[in-house]
């Protein structure tokens, strides 16, 4: 019971706040209420390829090159020289976070009035080029000088995967859920594409890189929902009525809220 009320409300926020932001809110409405129609667990939930290797990844265009972490503390996602030492911190990678390193969240979210948060880049088929040429401490198990430049790069990483677990392509998919798919003049390229490639292009092309296409707006959120239909503690299965009480209530609910109750959101 003490770790349902946390987890309800960030499952919520989920479902109404961050799906509908990088997904089309009509699709996302749509599964929301009427199920997902594709995504069938079955015997059992499980995470499809095509989400986890494709959809899921539409993040990596969006990623800055730095960020404002705090007042004092802003911090490259990479150092500028690979070997230079976790400390004292300069850059993003992982590790301990000490106090004068800590986010402040409001420089991520916009939660008062006078906040002016960092936002995301736009999704769409273009990668900062940070993320071409990653350094060997970004990549698991790689070794200096034995990694081949070429697959230092997120893009060839991702299409590689595709590659290794036979994806379908971007066109394929679009058919199968019944969405016409975009033509060569509007992916640059020809022929059937990398389902990665194909749900940038098409969050580019349709939606302007606001948010993600019919393909990726319906592998996601049917993913994403459907798992928390598939999870009998879920707040979807448990009590599809229930709403927020931490915070704003119902719709008005956010990850605001969520902060604030977890002591960590300064609203000075």
């Amino acid at each position: 019971m003490i770790r349902q009320r946390p987890s309800w409300h960030y499952q919520w926020i989920v479902v109404h706040q961050f799906l509908p932001t990088v997904a089309d809110a009509d699709v996302i409405r749509d599964i929301e209420r009427n199920g997902p129609r594709f995504y069938r667990p079955g015997g059992g939930p499980f995470i499809p390829a095509e989400f986890s290797v494709a959809a899921f990844r539409f993040g990596h265009p969006t990623v800055r090159s730095s960020y404002q972490v705090n007042e004092n503390f802003p911090g490259k996602i990479f150092p500028d020289d690979p070997k230079a030492p976790a400390e004292p911190r300069s850059d993003l990678r992982g590790g301990p976070v000490d106090a004068e390193h800590a986010i402040d969240w409001r420089l991520f979210f916009g939660i008062g009035r006078h906040d002016s948060p960092q936002f995301a880049k736009r999704i769409d088929a273009t990668l900062n080029a940070q993320l071409l040429d990653l350094p060997v401490s970004a990549i698991p198990g790689a070794n200096d000088g034995a990694l081949a430049r070429p697959v230092a790069s997120l893009a060839v990483r991702n299409m590689l995967r595709s590659e290794a677990l036979g994806l379908p392509s971007g066109q394929d998919v679009a058919r199968k859920i019944g969405e016409v798919p975009l033509t060569d003049e509007q992916l640059g390229t020809e022929g059937p594409m990398y389902l990665w490639y194909y749900i940038l292009k098409e969050a580019e092309v349709l939606a302007h890189g606001r948010h993600l296409g019919p393909v990726g707006s319906r592998v996601v959120g049917e993913v994403i929902i459907g798992l928390l239909d598939a999870d009998p503690t879920s707040y979807r299965s448990a009590f599809p009525a229930w709403q927020p009480t931490l915070g704003a209530r119902g719709a008005d609910f956010g990850i605001a809220d969520l902060l604030r109750t977890a002591g960590v959101l300064d609203d000075k």
